[in-house]
């Protein structure tokens, strides 16, 4: 007599949702975590490009205003839209293939305008894989906004500016 051998069959993984990190009008991260959601946005200028990390979106909206009565977060990405699409800008909407190490130093500038994002610098080793509207960043630990957070790597996100 044979004896029954259960064939253990694995049920199909569902793929995690994929959600858009569009921030609208101002800043965000997406804290990378492996157990995190699937977040896009469109990036890189020009080239629309669509890549994706696995983690959690924070939006970066702060409330610091600055003297002439406007929010920090909406001037910080317009300092980020004229550098990476303005005329007398660099990168003139081609950001789509790595940033280089003056891109690197204004965009940390740029987040260092605030404390809300001061805390957010450029990651170094992740140039290559940088374009316009998605930054690879570090972020040191923060009790605020989010708790039980530690130091670790993220994505700077803003809306696309072609």
């Amino acid at each position: 007599m044979e004896s029954p051998i259960a064939e253990v069959v694995q049920a199909p993984q569902k793929e995690r949702p994929l959600i858009d990190a569009n921030p609208g009008l101002g800043l965000g991260l997406i804290l990378l975590d492996q157990s995190g959601a699937r977040y896009t946005s469109q990036v890189g200028g020009y080239a629309c490009n669509r890549p994706e990390e696995i983690g959690y979106y924070v939006p970066l909206n702060s409330q610091d205003v600055s003297a002439d009565g406007r929010f920090v977060a909406f001037e910080q990405k317009g300092m980020l839209d004229d550098f990476f699409f303005g005329e007398d800008g660099p990168w003139k909407g081609h950001c789509h293939r790595g940033i280089d190490d003056n891109t690197a130093e204004f965009v940390d500038s740029v987040l260092a305008r605030t404390e809300a994002t001061s805390w957010i610098k450029v990651d170094r080793t992740c140039m290559a894989q940088s374009n316009e509207a998605w930054i690879y960043v570090q972020v040191q630990e923060r009790k605020e906004p989010m708790q039980n957070f530690s130091a670790g790597r993220a994505v700077l996100v803003w809306q696309n500016s072609d």
